[in-house]
């Protein structure tokens, strides 16, 4: 366990203990030792994961497996939809980057979105994220059954 930002505890390379079949579009919620839950849906580019921070926020995390990144802040941008791309900053670590989403339009937004376009210095990344309005639901009551 790592703690990266604060109420936020990132667990890496725990197998999950119980998962869900396909609970929106893809999407695969997991339930993960000790306690937490997330959702994930592999793609071509990138995976993108959902975590509920301690505080009870989405986190939005996309990921690169067999990749290493460097560690800490990173700049970059997230497109929603082909909207103009947004300027963000995420905590880097190891293989992902972790987006905390603290604006509640924001995650509206993300809940009934189709496709995210990443940029970072390493490059640009589409994630189908179709789905991720129900996989969030699916992960928060995951979260709370604390099983």
């Amino acid at each position: 366990m790592r703690k990266l930002l604060p109420g936020i505890v990132v667990l890496i390379g725990l197998a999950s203990a119980s998962q869900a079949n396909d609970p929106a579009g893809g999407w695969q919620v997991n339930r993960v030792t000790p306690g937490g839950c997330t959702a994930k849906i592999a793609g071509p580019e990138v995976d993108t994961l959902l975590m509920e921070s301690r505080d009870g926020n989405l986190v939005l995390v996309a990921a690169w497996p067999g990749r290493d990144l460097p560690d800490g802040a990173q700049q970059g941008t997230l497109a929603i939809d082909g909207a103009a791309p947004q300027p963000i900053e995420v905590q880097a670590l190891a293989m992902m980057v972790l987006y905390p989403v603290k604006d509640k339009a924001l995650e509206e937004r993300l809940a009934t979105a189709n496709v995210l376009h990443w940029h970072f210095a390493w490059g640009d990344f589409r994630a189908d994220v179709t789905g991720l309005g129900d996989a969030a639901a699916e992960l928060r009551r995951c979260t709370a059954t604390k099983a």
